[in-house]
């Protein structure tokens, strides 16, 4: 409550004076709602590119029939979870055994072990120091 005696009234404020300016900040500065409000209104929108509207899209709309007549196929882990418009998912004899192949063919891929403990920063510095540089990465999660 002594605080706010310091403060003058808002419609007496002088935002060039900077000691009455500190003083409001002393105040209002700690305010939950006040800052949410500032970075709302005022420093969000000058920061960021806002719209009214985002466009979004599921694998469901990508592959369906609202973009395209006619899909050849679809991307993605293999599995039945396909747009329904493409049907049932077709599985090529075969294919995952050629997949495995090239995979676990020395003269393709190279193994390289990671240091315990490592993260995204330690990964990433590991492979764009690679010599020669690496030609891809494969993630193997969904294999």
């Amino acid at each position: 409550a002594n605080r706010l005696r310091l403060v003058p009234p808002l419609e007496w404020l002088d935002i060039n004076d900077e000691a009455q300016v500190a003083k409001v900040r002393g105040v209002l500065g700690a305010s939950p709602f006040l800052v949410e409000f500032y970075l709302h209104e005022d420093v969000l929108p000058k920061l960021l590119r806002h719209a009214d509207a985002k466009l979004s899209a599921s694998g469901q709309d990508l592959g369906g029939e609202m973009l395209c007549g006619s899909r050849l196929g679809f991307s993605g882990t293999p599995n039945d979870l396909l747009p329904r418009a493409l049907g049932s998912c077709v599985y090529a004899r075969g294919d995952d055994t050629k997949m495995l192949h090239t995979l676990s063919d020395p003269a393709v891929v190279e193994i390289c072990p990671i240091r315990e403990g490592w993260g995204a920063l330690s990964l990433l510095e590991m492979v764009a120091s690679e010599r020669p540089p690496l030609s891809a990465l494969i993630d193997v999660g969904a294999l």
